[in-house]
């Protein structure tokens, strides 16, 4: 055996112990160390507790290792190329090449930064002082890992792992965890929940789809004919009480008395204003279809000067009447509202990047765009409403960074962290200046900010505070219930609503977990907004705050992921369950990812490309209710005539199509239950059919009932009646509203065999 081998050599020949020595670095062990070296290592791997993490996370190390479980150390590159690859893989399936682990572990090393921080850390592993867990790291390097911990999200992409390997990600995770893909995802959130995103999750905007830059830049300028009418309405009844009173001497107006501006500038945010709250209230279906529209480049200018030079615009009481009315009407509309001010300020971001590298806030249209599209790379650029009212501490922004973990997503389980920490900027809150040192709360950022010479002594140093510090300030403020009515509840609804719309994207694996960071910030009226996902949050304990609080979600990830296989019972730590869906049905066992088993309902819900599928099925429904109604009338006067149980001159006996008529039932219920498995073949058998018992009998029945027709119209006579009305008059309106609704049940059923034949396309593709 290779363990035999490498006890042999480590405890043999000198020659040998020396190239052990070399290779380990770690002074040379007894022969009792080595057994209980090798014996362990046996145990291991009886048990399937070998395990590999890659990146700078000591605390998983050590706890594995507490529990019997041996790493089996990610290969660096050098040894990658003297050794020439090696010969373990991840998985033993049958069809295809597979990644092996050295090509694997290549994929998991990036840049030369994660390189040395690994080697810097296998230097300092103070928990192997005599080079033990080195050695049985040798031992079972040929062996499969069954626990994998990886900073990479390409783990889980690039590989087909076995069904009892565990890997900390899930594939596919990025529309969850980038900015863009959070951005689209969110929008799909009405077909989850009755909620709006944007009660949560600032408006954002992808730039570089054309259509999204354009609402955009709508937005933008509605946002500004908002802030004016605020600025003017405030400075008018001399309410206006600035955050940051004392501007930048560069910032302030030139001495003496503010320019004022025309009272056309107001007028004209009035109008727009108005005719925005009338098309969200769809009170301008009957109005100009052409909405007033200002000279959007001048108007921006005369509300730049307001807001930036201290210009002063002219109001007159009816506008101030006027704008207090728009503004409440606004309110109950726009949930954002509230947490807008006055600058109109935007956050422009990479789509896919973190540690706030790219970030930059600007107030300026032109200016937003040219940073967006300057290197004409617009399509990995995001904008998003910054919050101009946050909730500040000392005059201070912060954000939280909150932990949850998601260990199935069939049935979806969310586990939330009781525990989160805070992250201060650097220097005070103030719109006026748009540094990253105000207004970017990352630690990677502040870092390299110098603290302002005005910060509050009673801020953080390190510029972190755990959520007990925040509640005991809260509690100082006269807020001591917020934190646990307001805001917790908003951060784990937040949470919940931003999985469940990613539920149908990210690709499930049985065996899989993922441990994600939220970041969120708070308005004055302490609502959480959330403002990205991200996956692989950092576990660098570098305060004393985030290094009790990381070491502490590691350990309790692994009592939830790895204790409560064995014991559902144990203890979770920290975790809390906050959300476990019903499990989902299929065929026969297990859901396999894409199968099309009675799990429908649930997969029309959460997936995009099945969303059409899903309004179309309802239209057809709803014209087949319609149908059903028009069917059961004509049996209805079939009845009463042939049963006689009126009169015939009271109801007419039926005409000849009608019987070939009632077989139309016959396509209606071909197309319903096709509708519960996506059955093609039923909904192309309910189409043919439909052309033959709907649609034949009605031209029939038109051709039949025109020479009657054509008698009441030239003479006025009518021969059969249905309750004093001519027979032919009511049968002909039968058929033209049966013709519409069966045409209509003809597109939408062709519409809905189109995108079925696509998922099916596509699945195939997969």
């Amino acid at each position: 055996m290779r363990i035999e081998k490498v006890a042999n050599a480590a405890a043999g020949a000198p020659g040998k112990v020396q190239r052990v020595r070399a290779v380990c670095s770690r002074p040379w062990l007894c022969p009792e160390q080595l057994k209980l070296a090798k014996l362990q290592v046996e145990k291991a791997i009886k048990e399937k507790k070998i395990f590999m993490v890659q990146g700078r996370y000591p605390v998983i190390r050590r706890l594995l290792r507490a529990r019997g479980w041996v790493e089996r150390k990610a290969p660096r590159r050098a040894q990658q190329e003297e050794a020439g690859g090696g010969d373990a893989e991840l998985s033993t399936a049958q069809h295809g090449v597979q990644p092996s682990l050295e090509s694997l572990c290549s994929m998991w090393l990036p840049n030369e930064e994660e390189e040395e921080e690994e080697e810097e850390e296998e230097q300092m592993d103070k928990d192997d002082p005599d080079g033990l867990h080195n050695l049985m790291s040798r031992l079972v390097q040929d062996q499969v890992p069954y626990f994998i911990w990886s900073s990479r999200c390409s783990a889980a992409e690039r590989c087909v792992l076995r069904p009892d390997q565990m890997v900390n990600h899930y594939a596919r995770g990025g529309c969850l965890t980038t900015k863009e893909g959070l951005c689209l995802t969110l929008r799909n959130l009405p077909w989850f929940d009755q909620a709006d995103p944007d009660t949560f999750f600032p408006r954002c905007y992808r730039l570089g789809a054309v259509d999204e830059r354009q609402a955009f830049i709508e937005d933008f300028r509605l946002t500004a004919a908002r802030s004016l009418l605020k600025v003017a309405l405030e400075r008018a009844e001399g309410e206006h009480t600035a955050l940051d009173p004392s501007p930048k001497a560069s910032d302030a107006p030139a001495e003496g008395p503010a320019p004022l501006l025309p009272p056309q500038l107001v007028e004209e945010a009035l109008r727009v204003c108005g005719g925005h709250l009338d098309s969200m209230a769809h009170q301008d279906i009957d109005g100009d279809p052409q909405p007033h529209s200002p000279g959007w480049d001048s108007f921006l200018q005369g509300y730049y000067r307001v807001v930036h030079e201290g210009a002063v615009p002219q109001l007159s009481a009816a506008q101030r009447e006027r704008g207090r009315s728009l503004l409440q009407g606004l309110a109950g509309q726009l949930p954002q509202l509230r947490m807008e001010g006055e600058r109109n300020v935007w956050i422009i971001k990479p789509g896919a990047a973190s540690r706030g590298r790219g970030i930059v806030c600007a107030a300026r249209l032109d200016q937003l765009l040219r940073l967006a599209g300057g290197a004409g790379r617009e399509g990995r650029w995001v904008v998003q409403k910054y919050v101009e009212r946050p909730l500040l501490i000392f005059g201070t922004k912060f954000d939280v960074r909150q932990w949850f973990l998601v260990t199935d997503w069939n049935p979806l389980t969310v586990w939330f962290y009781r525990e989160c920490y805070l992250r201060f900027c650097s220097q005070p809150f103030s719109l006026r200046r748009l540094d990253a040192a105000v207004h970017l709360c990352n630690q990677a950022v502040q870092r390299h900010c110098r603290p302002g010479l005005s910060r509050h002594p009673q801020l953080p140093a390190d510029n972190t505070w755990s959520c007990h510090q925040l509640q005991a300030y809260l509690a100082q403020q006269g807020q001591a219930g917020v934190w646990a009515e307001v805001m917790v509840p908003g951060m784990k609804a937040a949470v919940v609503r931003a999985v469940r719309c990613s539920q149908g994207l990210v690709r499930d694996r049985k065996g899989s977990f993922e441990l994600y960071g939220a970041d969120f910030i708070f308005g004055e009226d302490f609502q959480p907004w959330l403002l990205e996902i991200n996956a692989s949050p950092t576990m660098a304990g570098s305060t004393a705050v985030t290094g009790r609080l990381c070491a502490g979600v590691q350990r309790d990830t692994l009592r939830v992921v790895i204790d409560r296989r064995d014991d559902p019972d144990c203890p979770t730590g920290a975790f809390e369950l906050i959300y476990k869906q019903a499990a989902m049905a299929s065929r026969g066992g297990p859901r396999a990812a894409g199968t099309d088993g009675s799990d429908y309902r649930h997969r029309e819900r959460v997936a995009s490309h099945y969303q059409m599928s899903v309004a179309l099925k309802s239209e057809i429904k709803k014209l087949t209710y319609v149908h059903v109604g028009l069917w059961l009338l004509l049996l209805a006067q079939m009845c009463v005539g042939h049963l006689k149980l009126l009169p015939h001159d009271r109801v007419a006996m039926p005409y000849q199509w009608e019987y070939p008529y009632l077989l139309s039932i016959l396509p209606s219920l071909l197309g319903l239950l096709s509708f519960p498995r996506n059955n093609i073949s039923y909904l192309v058998l309910s189409m043919i059919s439909a052309g033959l018992f709907s649609v034949a009998p009605l031209i029939y029945g038109a051709m039949e009932m025109f020479p009657m027709a054509q008698q009441l119209y030239r003479h006025g006579k009518a021969y059969r009646f249905i309750f004093g009305f001519s027979a032919v008059s009511v049968m002909y309106l039968v058929v033209v509203v049966a013709a519409q609704v069966h045409g209509w049940q003809l597109y939408y059923s062709k519409k809905l065999l189109d995108s079925w034949f696509t998922s099916t396309q596509e699945k195939k593709k997969k």
